[in-house]
Order: structure tokens, then sequence, then C-alpha cells
């Protein structure tokens, strides 16, 4: 049972009897009577606050209505946020012998993607093309090697692709900067300086051998052909050469893979050109500004009800004076 019926049955006279021993009876009833004036009380108190929502219906819904288009045309006043995306196949597999070897991993080119020598590399092209504060803040952020700023990569879930994505203040300038980073990246891909220069010489190298160790299989296969070389020597040579052959195959597909990086075809979903600002959300704003103003005058309006119902009431009045009265002393103290 709620207290407060617990207090409205403690307050009826339950200690009187009726003349003729039916006190018993005359309990029953009290209580019975007691519950009934509560659940009078509770309906009343319901009515009150209907009561008071509806003398105060026309301010809860004006005032609810102008914070809503006073967020509106705040949030027009806010600087816009454009948001261009794109999709790039992030896995790189070479077969090598009936095995896939990686060259690249998503989470690999992800990393690479707002790495500071690509963000630096876009930074740079974009400074060419005239969107100087877009290539400022590739900068910053390739200075403080940071992997959530301007540019933002990740890998998408149970899948190769890596997902990019980039904030400028309109459209055109973040469509041209993830183009930039996405140029940079393909670029970054690829061996640089020395690296490049070694796994050339490499590749230049074993190409070499290779077209050597063909002219030797394609001997040795004539020999073995002729009726006179194909003893077990002969036959022995031969598999050493394939064997070679097959080695040298696979490091010079390798070598060539890795100075290729990552192609071009790599870009599933180019850079987009968006059409709205992803910020600000004007809609969310304009509603939450309503329903918060709504909220704080509702609120407002009970707690100012209640006040006038204590000024009315001599128990509750006492106890505001009281209340007052210690507010004083606490400021005086103070």
């Amino acid at each position: 049972m709620p207290l407060h019926q617990v207090g409205a049955i403690n307050s009826c006279p339950i200690g009187e009897t009726m003349p003729g021993g039916k006190g018993q009876e005359n309990v029953s009833s009290t209580v019975e009577n007691c519950a009934s004036a509560s659940v009078v009380d509770d309906e009343i108190s319901l009515l009150d606050l209907l009561l008071v929502v509806a003398e105060n219906f026309w301010l809860l819904v004006l005032g609810s209505c102008s914070a809503a288009v006073l967020g509106f045309v705040a949030a027009g006043f806010f600087q816009p946020t454009y948001v261009s995306k794109a999709v790039l196949h992030g896995e790189r597999l070479l077969v090598v012998g009936g095995k896939e070897v990686p060259l690249f991993s998503p989470a690999e080119v992800a990393q690479l993607a707002t790495s500071a020598a690509t963000l630096s590399g876009a930074a740079s092209a974009l400074a060419q093309t005239g969107f100087a504060a877009e290539a400022q803040g590739l900068q910053a952020q390739a200075a403080s090697g940071s992997s959530s700023g301007t540019v933002k990569a990740s890998v998408v879930r149970n899948s190769p692709s890596i997902s990019l994505e980039v904030s400028a203040s309109n459209a055109p300038a973040a469509q041209a900067t993830l183009q930039a980073v996405i140029d940079a990246l393909l670029a970054q891909s690829r061996p640089q300086g020395d690296e490049f220069a070694t796994l050339q010489a490499n590749l230049q190298r074993d190409m070499a051998t290779l077209e050597r160790s063909r002219a030797i299989e394609a001997s040795l296969a004539q020999q073995i052909s002729s009726a006179g070389a194909s003893g077990p020597q002969a036959a022995s040579a031969y598999g050493n050469v394939l064997a070679a052959i097959t080695a040298l195959s696979a490091s010079v597909a390798e070598q060539q893979a890795r100075l290729q990086g990552l192609p071009a075809d790599s870009v599933l979903v180019p850079p987009t050109l968006p059409q709205q600002p992803a910020k600000p959300k004007r809609a969310l704003i304009t509603v939450l500004s309503g329903l918060v103003a709504g909220f704080v005058l509702l609120l407002w309006v009970f707690v100012r009800q209640s006040w006038r119902n204590a000024q009315a009431d001599p128990a509750a009045l006492e106890k505001i004076q009281r209340i007052r009265l210690a507010l004083t002393r606490q400021r005086s103290v103070a």
C-alpha cells in the first residue's frame, strides 16, 4: 500500500466504536472509507496536473515551437562539414607455385592511408590545385600522427575492402582531397628511393637469369630428345634447370607485383561528391531544441503551481518561511 494511503488510514478514527458492541465492524468500515478517500485524492491530484497543463497549454506549445525555430536558425550559423567517401580493395595476393603470397593486407593499407608520408604527398598535390586550407589540414594530421582527423580509414567488417572518408568545408574540396589521398596512397604502396632501385636491379638480374635458364632448358630438351643423350645425367640436369626456372619465375612475378604496388583498379568506389552536409544536422538540432524547451517549461509550470499551492497552505507556508530563514543564516555565515 502506498505511503500516502497509509497516512490517510492512520489519520482516520479507527479507535472509535459504535454502541452495541460493533467496534470490529466499525473499524473495517472506517478502513474502507479511508482507502476510498485516498483513491479519490489520487484522482484529484491527477486532475490537478492535467488542469495545470491545460491552463498553460499555449505557453508550452509556443515556447517549444519558438525554441525549435531558434535551434533551426542557429544551426544555419554553424560551419558545414561535407564528407566524401570511397572504397578500395585493400588485399593483394600473389599466387606462387599454387600458394597465395600476401603482398598487402587490408589493415596495412588502412594504416598506410593515414600515414605521414601519404598525407604529406596528398597535401603537396592539393596545394598546387588551390585547396590550401585542406592541404594545411592534411599537414596537421600528418604532423600529429593521428589516425582520426581530416582523413579516416577503416577496414570493412568481414571484407578485404577499405573505407576512406575525408571531411572538408565544401563538397568539391572534400572530393578533391580524397582523390589526392588515394593518388598518394597508390604511390606510397610502391617502393620508394633506395628500395625501388634495389628491387629494380634485382628484377633485371633475375629476368636475365631466367632468359638464360630457358635457353639452357630448350637446349637440354633438344639433347634429351635425341637418341644419344637420353641418359640419367642429362635428365637430372634438365630437372634442375626446370626447378631453377620455376623459382626464378616466382621471384620475377613477386618483384614485379611489389614494384607495381596497389593497381589503379583497386579503387572500387571513387570519391563521391556529397550533396548534403554531414554536419550540422539541422533536423536533429531543431527537434532536440523543441523537446528540451518543452520539458524545461513543463517543469517550470509544475514548480510554479506547487509554489502557489504552498503559499495557500498555512503549514506549507510555515515551512517556506523556515527555509528562507535557514538560507538567510547560511548567507550571513558565509
